[in-house]
């Protein structure tokens, strides 16, 4: 059953973005680079280029029990305070149980719905062309958002961030 309250709150989590640990983003890139290779060894995580979507249930639950430590050791990376906001395995856990079960983007005809997909899910992965993050300038703006939203294999698209006032 869905608990339908809340463990924690926004608020806590811009709480956290405030307080956490002070890190530059490099150094914080530099320890998930050496920590996910560390996972990967620790889980014996391997790409196989001959199986490029893989169905061995056992790899799919390591890859998922690395990417929980990954999680809670490294936390999340806040750019815009450079700190470091962690969660507690209980607040993933809940986090795990009681996010949506359908998220919807668009409107009208361009409506999509976003799922959690399952190992071994008949349904379609939902493909989304985002830029979301990436810096661009004004001039570029339009030609990057353009190039996503005409391409037909895109079920949703976000644009890049102006990096020009």
């Amino acid at each position: 059953m869905r608990d339908q309250g809340r463990f924690f709150d926004f608020l806590e989590v811009i709480k956290r973005a405030e307080s956490g640990e002070v890190m530059k983003e490099a150094d914080y890139d530099k320890r998930l680079g050496k920590k996910a290779l560390s996972l990967m060894k620790q889980y014996e995580i391997h790409f196989d280029p001959q199986c490029v979507i893989p169905s061995d249930d056992a790899l799919a639950d390591r890859i998922f029990q690395a990417a929980v430590d990954l999680f809670l050791d490294l936390g999340v990376y806040c750019t815009d305070t450079q700190r470091v906001i962690r969660f507690t395995r209980e607040e993933l856990q809940w986090a795990l149980e009681n996010g949506p079960q359908e998220v919807q983007y668009g409107r009208e005809k361009e409506t999509v719905s976003v799922y959690p997909r399952k190992v071994e899910d008949k349904r379609d992965p939902v493909c989304f062309f985002s830029a979301v993050g990436t810096p661009v300038t004004e001039e570029m703006f339009l030609p990057i958002a353009r190039s996503y939203a005409q391409e037909p294999l895109a079920d949703t698209f976000s644009g890049p961030l102006i990096t020009s006032y």
